[in-house]
């Protein structure tokens, strides 16, 4: 999430059936469905909390009667239309759409002139004009392709996971429209925005890719690793914009570029310092008429790699580490939590205290007022967002409550990117600060949060 103010995801699933007319809601805490004169509309919070998943199903019929009928309409303007093939043989054209979770104004969007267009096509077994319901072309919005990459990546991948001619054609065309389907194992620092080359182990041995990440990293057991070779399913993932084909970057290159230092072995997600992606430079896109969008995704990270010493980190210098460069959580402690601390409690009488013990375990920081917890402060290198918004789910959130309650005091969770208020006994985060974008405001609000006396 890039916004300060924490977004209930269901908030806004509520808000597009509202918008639509919807009726026979039902919903959970990270889904919704509901109908649409004849149709059904499904949709779900996409793991990595960024992006809301929308399928609008029209209706059943004969096989040939759908495929003949989907094969001669245009695209919609702002999704994608397609034949969904049920596991008990039905078959149905369905529309789908992706929209970010927070700021889409529903009424407004595309979206809906494009289902009710489809809806009256398929009812009268007509052609859609989508054209005459909504004129101009359609600007994604929150494109993570448009992003200052905080963090640059080098993704491992085989002969398995090798994208084809047609597997990136389609990707190519959900991109264009905001849909971002392509899911790859990641490092868990992993950022929305963030850049990434793909690298193909041999017989390639090269970087043959360049994409965005689309969502922040998350963690799953059920995706299945496409890999040559045996892969745990325990993985962290992120979602990526379609992959643009480069002219191959060799090992050796690579290499080179990191100052000669490159290790392969283990998870994918290598991070790449700014003056390596640099070093790479230019990077040609293997079809010419790839070079503008590739030009438009490459960008040098603006992310700070180098860690300044911890007593020089002032509040411009600590939103701008890289999280990439925090590979581990005493470095979160080092370089990001107490330098916030020194900041945001100069001129008062509170006095952070790490390793504090308290019969539940050891919290990693506490701050006191004399010898008294006023607040609970507990650090990962990366908390992973529960898509469902509910974070009795996240077992982060769990351990900082169970200190919390423990105290009887408010709490504060903070990893390589985000620090996020707790009040004391709720449920949930009430602000959400991204470190990199963190403004004056957010500054004060800590602080606010913090001293409370």
């Amino acid at each position: 999430m890039v916004t300060s103010e924490t977004t209930r995801p269901t908030d806004a699933l509520v808000e597009l059936a509202t918008a639509l007319g919807g009726a026979n809601v039902e919903h959970g805490a990270d889904y919704i469905v509901f109908d649409l004169e004849d149709a059904v509309v499904n949709a779900n919070v996409k793991d990595g909390a960024a992006r809301i998943r929308i399928r609008v199903y029209l209706g059943y019929a004969e096989p040939s009667v759908v495929e003949s009928w989907v094969a001669r309409q245009p695209q919609p303007i702002s999704g994608c239309l397609q034949v969904v093939n049920h596991r008990d043989g039905a078959v149905e054209p369905r529309l789908l759409f992706e929209r970010p979770v927070t700021g889409t104004e529903w009424s407004s969007d595309p979206l809906a002139d494009d289902i009710r267009a489809s809806l009256d096509a398929w009812s009268n077994d007509e052609t859609v004009n989508y054209t005459s319901c909504r004129g101009g072309a359609f600007q994604v919005r929150d494109d993570p392709r448009d992003l200052s990459p905080s963090n640059a990546w080098l993704l491992l991948g085989d002969q398995a996971s090798y994208p084809g001619r047609d597997e990136l054609a389609v990707l190519r065309d959900e991109g264009n429209v905001g849909i971002f389907d392509l899911q790859w194992t990641a490092a868990k620092q992993t950022l929305l925005g963030d850049l990434a080359l793909i690298y193909f182990m041999a017989p390639d041995k090269a970087a043959c890719f360049i994409t965005r990440a689309a969502s922040n990293a998350f963690f799953a057991r059920d995706i299945e690793v496409n890999a040559d070779r045996d892969v745990a399913d325990e993985q962290r993932w992120a979602y990526f914009t379609p992959p643009i084909e480069i002219e191959p970057i060799p090992f050796k290159t690579l290499q080179a570029a990191a100052g000669g230092h490159l290790i392969l072995k283990g998870r994918s997600g290598k991070f790449l310092r700014p003056e390596t992606v640099a070093a790479l430079l230019p990077i040609r896109a293997k079809n010419s008429e790839d070079q503008a969008e590739l030009e438009r995704v490459m960008s040098v990270p603006v992310g700070l790699a180098d860690l300044p010493p911890p007593e020089d980190i002032d509040i411009e210098s600590w939103k701008q580490i890289a999280a990439g460069a925090l590979g581990l959580e005493a470095q979160v402690c080092r370089y990001v939590v107490e330098p916030l601390l020194e900041h945001v409690l100069h001129g008062t009488t509170l006095k952070p205290k790490s390793e504090y013990r308290v019969p539940g375990g050891s919290i990693d920081y506490v701050i006191r007022n004399g010898t008294a917890p006023t607040t609970a402060i507990e650090v990962k290198l990366a908390t992973v967002e529960p898509p469902s918004g509910d974070w009795s789910e996240s077992k982060d959130f769990r351990q900082l409550r169970r200190y919390m309650d423990e105290l009887g005091v408010p709490g504060v969770l903070i990893d390589a990117h985000r620090v996020l208020l707790v009040d004391h006994g709720a449920d949930h985060p009430y602000r959400d600060i991204a470190r990199r974008t963190a403004s004056s405001n957010d500054v004060d609000a800590i602080r606010r949060h913090l001293v409370r006396l």
